[in-house]
């Protein structure tokens, strides 16, 4: 089943490669700001780190976030792809420069869930729709879980240990979420799924009552940052 809605192939090779491991590049933390010249706060800066960095169930020590929808032991960290900012400067030449490490709020251990875009995403690129569009090519980033506290830093080891559900990436739970939302068959198989965040978990047992959310109102993406 195809999955990406992308039409370089070479990308997605890459994206669909089952991850083993590799170095975790940085770790970020943000306070929260008012930020864009407009009525809101958010904390979707975020700061480099030097040196080791507390993280406990809620996250990295010093991280905020602005609302409490934004956080929670299911949303503890969130880790973005570099791949993608090489394919975001390719196709938003305008935003280019603003299309760097942490640019999508991302700080750097059980997988959870998809990041739901925010609709602040369109204020810190400049790109009216790209909070829309990062969901709608499976660019939005992923969410852990902490299983044990301890202490990360640039330069670190990120080992995969064990894929318990390996029929259910990332892009397919994506696939669901955002463009097949009517598959009963899928989403009575992914609400078994126990590791999978109760966001997305209640999101998918309302689908199964008939309960459909607007995916073109901005309340659609006002989580996640």
């Amino acid at each position: 089943m195809p999955i990406f809605q992308d039409e370089n192939l070479d990308a997605i090779e890459l994206l669909e490669r089952l991850w083993s491991g590799e170095k975790l590049l940085e770790v970020r933390t943000g306070r929260v700001r008012p930020v864009f010249g407009i009525n809101v706060q958010s904390a979707i800066f975020k700061n480099v780190r030097p040196g080791p960095v507390t993280v406990n169930k809620l996250g990295c020590e010093g991280d905020q976030h602005a609302f409490e929808l934004h956080g929670g032991p299911d949303m503890a960290l969130l880790q973005y792809s570099t791949l993608h900012y090489h394919r975001w400067k390719e196709e938003l030449p305008q935003s280019a420069h603003l299309f760097v490490p942490g640019g999508f709020g991302e700080n750097l251990v059980e997988m959870t869930l998809p990041r739901q875009p925010c609709f602040k995403l369109n204020h810190r690129f400049q790109v009216k729709d790209i909070s829309k569009r990062s969901q709608d090519l499976f660019r939005t980033g992923w969410l852990y879980r902490i299983l044990k506290e301890g202490m990360v830093q640039a330069g670190d080891d990120m080992t995969l240990l064990e894929r318990p559900n390996p029929e259910w990436t990332i892009a397919k739970v994506q696939h669901y979420l955002y463009h097949d939302m009517r598959n009963e068959k899928a989403m009575k198989q992914l609400v078994e799924v126990g590791e999978l965040g109760a966001e997305a978990c209640t999101i998918f047992a309302n689908r199964l009552k008939k309960q459909y959310e607007d995916q073109e109102t901005p309340e659609c993406h006002s989580r996640g940052c």
